[in-house]
């Protein structure tokens, strides 16, 4: 359907921003391959990191009918469910020039409305949701370990060696812990195929960006919802609150510090 592009200073973690009139982003979408490959041209010629990769749905935050694509048909209905629901949290709610929050919610709610719907559609031990559980828990292992290379490059990119330092001491750092995503953490997955990829794939500040803007805080969205006894409706409405404080995730932390939680 279209092709989205972020991008990243090299020796930190500052994501590039385009200004538009919404406000600033950090990630642009294009119904263009060729426009989307000249623009990170432009963007890495720059000296920026990029990543660059296909999607098949988006959201218009409500302002127009989201299309549901012939791509989205191809996907299993595990992942069908959880990138419907994950397209109609944006609708839902949204919060404006806070992209993490946004998305990171969107996961949460996907990925376990999901559940929910397919445990209610098949039966809670249908092999579509076992499946799609053991798809999540793969997802969750990836996901420690992309945050955990994410903290270690961070601790470089804080010292005070050069930019052109940092930049070539990186990629041993990146090598070093693919040898241990393969040694350690692949085994350990449902479908280890699916996630072999990771152990090779080209990792830089674009993409580690890309994984905290999707993921980063679950557990708090996890806490809250715990928090109602799993009520959607008033789960939604304490996400819709955080949603209109300068610090969404703060706010939810601190919710879940009153309940002793």
């Amino acid at each position: 359907l279209a092709w989205n592009l972020s991008a990243s200073r090299k020796d930190r973690f500052e994501p590039y921003y385009w200004h538009l009139i919404i406000g600033p982003i950090p990630y642009l979408g294009f119904f263009e391959q060729s426009q989307a490959i000249r623009e990170r041209d432009r963007l890495v010629s720059a000296g920026y990191d990029t990543g660059m990769y296909e999607i098949d749905a988006f959201s218009t935050l409500g302002r127009l009918p989201d299309p549901v694509t012939s791509a989205m048909l191809n996907r299993e209905i595990g992942s069908l469910a959880d990138t419907v629901l994950h397209e109609l949290t944006h609708n839902t709610i949204s919060k404006f020039a806070d992209t993490n929050f946004n998305e990171t919610l969107a996961t949460f709610v996907g990925r376990t409305a999901a559940l929910d719907f397919l445990a209610f559609a098949f039966g809670p031990d249908d092999p579509v949701v076992v499946q799609t559980r053991e798809s999540n828990e793969d997802s969750d292992r990836l996901t420690a370990f992309l945050r955990t290379l994410y903290d270690e490059l961070n601790v470089l990119y804080g010292s005070d060696r050069s930019s052109d330092q940092k930049i070539a001491q990186r990629e041993g750092i990146v090598q070093a812990a693919q040898e241990r995503f393969l040694e350690e953490i692949l085994p350990q997955m449902h479908q280890p195929e699916v996630f072999r990829v990771y152990g090779t794939l080209g990792i830089n500040n674009a993409f580690l960006l890309l994984n905290i803007r999707y993921n980063d805080g679950l557990d708090v969205f996890e806490g809250i919802h715990e928090l109602t006894g799993r009520n959607w409706g008033q789960t939604l409405s304490l996400f819709s609150q955080a949603a209109a404080r300068d610090d969404s995730i703060g706010f939810l932390r601190g919710v879940l510090a009153a309940s002793g939680l």
